[in-house]
C-alpha cells in the first residue's frame, strides 16, 4: 500500500493542529511536516490526490491563527483532506 491509515491519520492531525494554532507562527512546524509529506508522495500518488492535499495544506495555513474567515478556510482544508483521503483509499487501498 502506498499510503496507510496511520499516515493518513497523521495528515488529518497535522491539518487540524495547523487550523487550530492560536498564531500563525505556531502552525509552522505542522505546515513544514505537511509539505514534506506532500513532496514525498509526489510521483507515488496521482497528481489529482496531491493537488487536493496541497489545497488542504494551503487552506489550513490560511485558517491558522486569528483570522476573520477561519471557518471558510477550515472548511476548504477539511474538504481537500477528505478528497485526498477518499481518492488515495479508492485508488491505492488494495495495493500491498
Amino acid at each position: 500500500m502506498i499510503y496507510d491509515d496511520e499516515q493518513i491519520s497523521e495528515v488529518w492531525e497535522l491539518l487540524d493542529n495547523t487550523i487550530n494554532a492560536r498564531v500563525k507562527r505556531d502552525a509552522k512546524p505542522f505546515l513544514q511536516r505537511l509539505r514534506f509529506i506532500s513532496c514525498s508522495l509526489s510521483g507515488r500518488v496521482d497528481p489529482y490526490s496531491i493537488e487536493k492535499l496541497n489545497m488542504a495544506i494551503s487552506s489550513a495555513e490560511q485558517a491558522s491563527g486569528q483570522v476573520s474567515n477561519k471557518e471558510h478556510w477550515a472548511q476548504n482544508a477539511y474538504q481537500g483532506w477528505h478528497l485526498f483521503k477518499y481518492n488515495v483509499n479508492r485508488t491505492y487501498g488494495d495495493e500491498e
